[in-house]
């Protein structure tokens, strides 16, 4: 009897461009804008948000276009350098060296404001704000490097962060002298520029101009209407 051979496996499919449109649409829409979120939960869910920043890396690293800036982080070919994984290292002074990479490239200018504010300042305020005695020395090197990050920051995330702290001030005011070093760092390089206030006669002139600039428009559109009614008469007589 002639052996019959067993049926090759199916070739897996692979997905259509429609398809992957779509995958990469529901990541960029849905996933990414839950990981911002997740990254700003309370310290009451710190085991969520461990979670949430555990999958902020891998989806780095499965698909880099999701977030340039925060994908040069990941290098998981290199665990001393993958800034995620040393952030979550056992070992303390690991994370402490992330830190000082993070801020390093900070000042470098790597980064982008939106960046930033969006993951950047709330990785770090929460490191700043850990309860945990032994974390004191990653505490302040977070602070160090949440004063890079502060200085590039647009007014409304500025503000946000400081407001946050002074709730913290009452929230767990036992973390009062760190919160308040924390403070005082972003106050130290705060990045807009308020000595210079508008004067008044400068302002009045410019209203003065706006005015006279109108009025002319105006008399401008009246000269046509004026000439299309002298015209309207000549032709009448």
């Amino acid at each position: 009897a002639t052996a019959v051979a067993p049926d090759a496996p199916p070739a897996p499919a692979i997905p259509a461009a429609s398809e992957r449109s779509a995958w990469a649409g529901l990541l960029a829409n849905v996933l990414m804008p839950a990981l911002r979120r997740g990254l700003r939960l309370p310290p009451e869910r710190e085991l969520v948000r461990a979670e949430m920043v555990r999958l902020l890396s891998v989806a780095l690293e499965a698909r880099p276009a999701l977030q340039p800036e925060m994908a040069t982080l990941c290098t998981p070919s290199d665990s001393e350098a993958d800034f995620f994984y040393n952030l979550a290292h056992v070992q303390l002074p690991r994370r402490q060296r992330a830190l000082a990479r993070l801020r390093a490239r900070l000042s470098e200018g790597v980064f982008s404001a939106p960046t930033i504010a969006g993951y950047l300042v709330p990785l770090l305020t929460d490191l700043v704000l850990r309860r945990s005695a032994k974390e004191l020395d990653v505490a302040e090197t977070a602070v160090e490097t949440l004063r890079e990050a502060a200085a590039r920051l647009g007014w409304r995330p500025y503000l946000q962060l400081l407001l946050g702290f002074i709730r913290s001030l009452k929230l767990q005011p036992y973390l009062e002298r760190r919160v308040v070093r924390a403070m005082v760092a972003v106050l130290d390089v705060f990045p807009f520029d308020i000595s210079e206030e508008e004067d008044p006669e400068e302002r009045a002139e410019q209203l003065e101009r706006l005015r006279l600039e109108r009025q002319e428009q105006e008399q401008q559109r009246e000269q046509p209407r004026d000439q299309q009614e002298e015209a309207g008469e000549q032709q009448r007589e």
